[in-house]
């Protein structure tokens, strides 16, 4: 494996067949500084061109760092299988498959994959851009967003999901704002797919995080782009109302909210936001996905009106047509009531004449 020195800047190269276990540390070939070798993925270790400089985040398959690329003197992020997780080959494979079709697609709604590599000793790794804060650090620190920047953002993250569709029928199967990255009132995802990979390894039913999941999904339905509009939706409701539209004490509680579809509308939930917002999100967050926006294109047409303050036409004619939908069921429940009335008067009328006609037989028999 190769480190990068602290005090001299040099690459060493260490050749692992020649340390002992309990080896922790090495000096280094040019200077007297110590290199620690104790764990293969400290700051300093080298994959490829790039110098792991820090943690980001640790999960149970992968490691997130930031590194430096030292050919382009940039910060990039390096996600690297972890060597203990013990993943089979198939994993392995899909993992380096779904990075090449990331890196295939430029979208400014997507942060960009440069590269994937394999080191000697088995350390996999793929190197994408380093983008901003997370949504959710820059909601912590400020609070709130104003619709407009809300509006932009989901602009960027709409068109990189559609591209992704079109382009390779991706699913990011995790929307939420820890794998979202704003800067200057753009925005970015990340890890666009690797939630359902996971999901495939560790033989999971239930891919994503209870708040942001899609009825159809907690179901077992099959997915597809419409999913990620819903946990969008869930995002930009969170973005510019400070609150979850389904929250709950318990898992299976905020479960039950999402297949019930019961929550205050944005613009009820402050009244900051308009109600062409509020409507795109109605319709995003739609319980049956086939009445929400069937393609990105429709979505963003609709971000643009309310961007431009224009009335949303697709969301417009959804609430519509979902008002014409109640009207008719509510017609359809009282024609079922005025039947069941009149099937019972006629139960009732017959039995009265079936009883009448049984006493007066009853009394004709007797006088006789």
């Amino acid at each position: 494996m190769k480190i990068k020195c602290s005090g001299c800047n040099s690459i060493n190269q260490i050749d692992s067949d020649i340390l002992e276990d309990d080896d922790t540390e090495m000096k280094c070939g040019r200077c007297d500084n110590m290199l620690q070798i104790s764990d293969p993925l400290t700051p300093g270790r080298v994959l490829g061109e790039f110098v792991i400089k820090a943690e980001l985040y640790n999960r149970k398959n992968e490691l997130d760092f930031l590194a430096q690329q030292s050919s382009m003197t940039r910060d990039v992020v390096l996600k690297v299988l972890k060597p203990t997780a013990n993943l089979d080959e198939t994993f392995v494979n899909t993992f380096l498959d779904l990075n090449r079709k990331l890196a295939d697609i430029h979208h400014e709604g997507l942060a960009t994959i440069y590269t994937i590599g394999r080191e000697s000793d088995g350390i996999y790794y793929s190197a994408r851009e380093q983008f901003g804060v997370s949504l959710k650090k820059r909601l912590l620190e400020d609070g709130v967003m104003s619709v407009n920047t809300a509006t932009n953002i989901m602009i960027d993250l709409i068109g990189g999901l559609g591209e992704a569709w079109t382009r390779h029928q991706l699913v990011h199967y995790n929307i939420k704002p820890d794998n979202i990255f704003v800067e200057n009132e753009r925005g970015k995802l990340v890890d666009l797919g690797f939630a359902g990979l996971k999901s495939e390894q560790e033989g999971e039913k239930l891919v994503g995080t209870p708040q942001y999941l899609p009825p159809e999904r907690i179901v077992g339905l099959e997915s597809d782009i419409r999913a990620d509009f819903y946990s969008l939706g869930i995002t930009f409701y969170f973005m510019i109302t400070g609150e979850l539209p389904f929250s709950a004490s318990t898992t299976d509680e905020i479960i039950q909210k999402h297949l019930q579809g019961d929550y205050v509308p944005a613009m009820e939930e402050n009244e900051d936001v308009d109600e062409g917002t509020s409507l795109v999100i109605d319709m995003m967050l739609a319980v049956n996905p086939n009445n929400r926006y069937l393609t990105a294109d429709e979505l963003i047409a609709d971000l643009n009106s309310i961007a431009h303050g224009n009335i949303p036409k697709h969301a417009f004619e959804h609430k519509e047509a979902m008002r014409r939908l109640k009207i008719e069921q509510g017609m359809a429940e009282e024609e079922q009531e005025e039947e069941q009335e009149e099937k019972a008067a006629t139960e009732e009328k017959a039995a009265t004449e079936e009883k009448a006609a049984a006493e007066e037989k009853a009394a004709t028999e007797e006088k006789a």
